[in-house]
């Protein structure tokens, strides 16, 4: 998908849905496009990204790591500035991931993603993986 959105254009919800489209399928540049050059990050597996190269970074790693991610966005909620996702994603480990050298594990994890925006753009994120299901599909031999 060609990213098209004008964020004065389109709705806050409009802006999540591509950005985690885009972020999530190959495309972290995506970050630059519809981040905040502020953006403060919560809830990250490892370090919190601090910046928006961090932020960049981490997308890189985790399509690097998961090669072929399927996600799947169960629900979409928005109000006002914020925008809530409950997402499910699958995939294979192929690359080091939070500290994990991969070893071929399939992983199939849910979590969710509140988003503030500002100015259609994402300036916060808390983000809230099923980490112990993440971790122990990691860790499994």
């Amino acid at each position: 998908m060609k990213h098209s959105l004008s964020p004065k254009l389109v709705s806050n919800r409009d802006v999540v849905l591509e950005f985690f489209e885009q972020s999530h399928t190959r495309n972290p540049r995506i970050v630059y496009e519809l981040v905040a050059p502020e953006i403060i990050t919560h809830g990250f597996p490892c370090e919190n990204p601090h910046d928006l190269d961090s932020y960049h970074d981490f997308f890189v790693g985790l399509n690097a790591a998961f090669p072929d991610m399927v996600f799947d966005i169960q629900t979409m909620v928005a109000e006002n500035n914020h925008v809530a996702v409950r997402f499910r994603i699958r995939a294979t480990h192929r690359d080091h991931f939070a500290g994990i050298p991969a070893r071929g594990n399939v992983v199939d994890f849910t979590g969710m993603v509140l988003y503030r925006l500002e100015n259609g753009k994402i300036a916060e994120t808390w983000l809230h993986p099923d980490i112990p299901t993440l971790m122990a599909q990691l860790s499994a031999k």
